[in-house]
């Protein structure tokens, strides 16, 4: 995404590149280059100040400006940003909320600082040369950077099977070894040789006592201040709403609650297999809410064809398909009159619960929750995670969450906008994650507001299930005892007879215990009942589906590791599911155009 690229040593060159689309200019000192290149919306949000004492640099959209520089009775945003900087070198930004990176070079020292927001959708990439090291928010101007200088790129074979199976690549890790991202609530320290990764800021989902009351009224009272903020941000800078909206309940609710708050002239964008439900129930919102709606049809799968294009923007680093598809709409779209994109990304995550199943597993953290597909899972038993997670729903937050469907904002060209979740701001997350997680769970407090505060968005079809929402009662009200270390029904609860019943049988052999499904595969979208049937449209157009294989049967000889190389092929050409054959050419492309 654009932003700006760094070169710290004397010997290492940018290569030059023209883009009509950005602001780029240079900023240049003794033993370094940056060279910026930002999107010309949100341009008083950017700052740059170069003096003899420090360069200091941010980017992205700070949709809290105002309210900071009200805080610190500063004279402007800039003015603002002096003032923390001088009270906190370091992480003088962790008030900031938005989508924002930065960087910061103390001339005295030498030391520089670079940063990325709390849930890193800002990216940073950063590379250490043999002349010095390179930091840039675009990974393949990074990679463009680092071949211009004599540095050949090497796949990092864990990154490839996480590709393969995750369908996103989680931590730190790049496809390629020699660069790696810098973690959500991260920054960077270099002086001379010496770099360090740092945090400063950590989500925790320790719960906090509070009846479902409370917590329905602190959700609304956050998420409402989450939605004013973004969108007051547009009308900062004179801009049009534009908004996603899809039969699910993240956008329905960034879209609802927008309009309740008074912003009710919004364009609210839809995409997926034309007449499917989702398509429907948008389009219903939208009309009565007497909003603008445009919908773009993703029939035949055509967004599948810009493989290489979007691999230019995730570097292979999640499935290109959660971004092709995004893209193929916006591609389309005359930015200039519209602000932000507002999206519900990672509602459903937040403050539906990541975690499915049983509660009492959460405990327990598998590098496989949340992937895609299951048929590589043993390449990747012996990892070992670089961070520590308080549990599953951490873990998910932090690699499902922040590092694949954050990677989906790459879809809504950066070059002329900025994209932002409500459900993504800091106080928002923070209180969610206090919920006890009981209320959390299977969306009983997600459903639970809706119904309380806005009644009438609980109308339409929630697609997730194909039913309207309703309360559902999360308490575990059968009633225990152990018996020789086991937790079975008390003989006074009612399920106890049916525990029993089943018990006798299984001793007698008339019953046995339900075995977990030896042959499970990736599932499949097989009919076109579904907003991105990938499966259907891979069986309905065949030049879809030869512009696939071909580009298979055209390089998988680029993959030089046999068992990669053989994994591969056993996901396309043995494997059913399209999703498998679209997570190898997501890594097919990334070696083919950087390696």
């Amino acid at each position: 995404m654009p932003g700006f690229i760094a070169s710290i040593g004397n010997s290492i060159q940018i290569p030059e590149e023209n883009n009509e689309r950005l602001l780029i200019s240079t900023l240049q000192g003794d033993g370094y280059q940056i060279s910026r290149r930002t999107c010309k919306k949100f341009l008083n949000d950017k700052i740059v100040e170069d003096n003899d004492r420090f360069l200091l640099l941010i980017e992205g959209v700070i949709v809290n400006s105002r309210e900071l520089a009200r805080k610190y009775n500063a004279a402007d945003w800039k003015d603002c940003v002096l003032q923390l900087h001088r009270l906190d070198p370091d992480t003088f930004y962790k008030e900031f909320r938005g989508s924002f990176c930065g960087c910061v070079h103390e001339k005295d020292t030498g030391r520089w600082t670079f940063f990325t927001d709390q849930i890193g959708a800002k990216q940073i990439f950063y590379a250490c040369l043999p002349g010095g090291f390179v930091v840039g928010t675009e990974i393949s101007y990074m990679a463009d950077t680092l071949k211009a200088n004599g540095v050949a790129l090497t796949l990092d074979r864990d990154a490839a099977y996480m590709d393969l199976t995750l369908g996103y690549v989680i931590e730190d890790k790049t496809l390629f070894k020699e660069i790696h991202k810098l973690c959500a609530g991260h920054f960077l320290t270099l002086t001379g040789d010496n770099l360090q990764e740092k945090q400063y800021h950590r989500f925790s989902n320790k719960p906090t006592e509070m009846t479902l009351d409370e917590a329905i009224e602190g959700i609304d009272h956050y998420f409402r201040e989450a939605v004013r903020l973004n969108f007051e941000k547009d009308r900062e800078y004179g801009y049009k709403h534009w908004a996603t909206l899809s039969g699910g309940l993240d956008s329905r609710m960034t879209v609802w609650v927008a309009h309740d708050l008074g912003y009710t002239k919004q364009l609210n964008l839809n995409f997926g297999q034309s007449n499917y439900i989702d398509f429907q129930v948008g389009q219903q919102i939208a009309t009565d809410l007497r909003h603008d709606f445009l919908f773009k049809a993703l029939d035949n799968g055509n967004c599948i064809y810009e493989l290489d294009k979007i691999t230019e923007l995730t570097g292979g680093s999640a499935c290109f398909f959660g971004v092709s598809h995004t893209r193929s709409l916006f591609d389309k779209i005359d930015y200039s009159n519209y602000g932000i994109v507002h999206t519900g990304e990672m509602g459903d995550g937040i403050l539906g619960c990541y975690i499915k199943g049983n509660l009492e597993k959460r405990k327990d953290i598998n590098i496989m929750d949340g992937g895609y597909s299951v048929e590589l899972s043993d390449r990747l038993a012996g990892y070992h995670l670089k961070y520590t997670y308080e549990d599953a729903e951490m873990y998910m937050t932090y690699n499902q969450g922040f590092c694949f469907t954050g990677q989906g904002t790459l879809g809504y060209d950066q070059q002329f906008t900025e994209a932002l979740s409500p459900f993504c701001n800091v106080e928002f997350m923070e209180f969610c994650y206090s919920i006890p997680i009981q209320y959390r769970f299977k969306h009983k407090i997600y459903f639970d507001w809706i119904l309380n505060k806005y009644p009438k968005a609980a109308n339409y079809i929630w697609t997730g299930h194909g039913h309207l929402i309703q309360h559902i009662d999360n308490e575990d009200k059968t009633r225990y005892m152990t018996v020789f270390g086991n937790k079975v029904p008390h003989f006074s609860d009612p399920d106890f007879f049916n525990y029993l019943k089943g018990f006798l049988l299984r001793r007698l052999g008339l019953r046995k215990k339900t075995a977990k499904p030896q042959d499970k595969h990736t599932f499949t979208l097989s009919t076109k009942d579904h907003m991105n049937p990938v499966d259907y449209w891979y069986a309905t157009n065949p030049e879809l589906k030869s512009f696939m294989d071909n580009y298979w049967n055209d390089n998988k000889d680029l993959v030089k590791d046999p068992q990669l190389k053989e994994d591969m092929r056993y996901l396309y050409e043995d494997c059913i599911a399209v999703y498998d054959k679209m997570q190898v050419l997501t890594v097919l492309s990334a070696i083919k155009m950087y390696l």
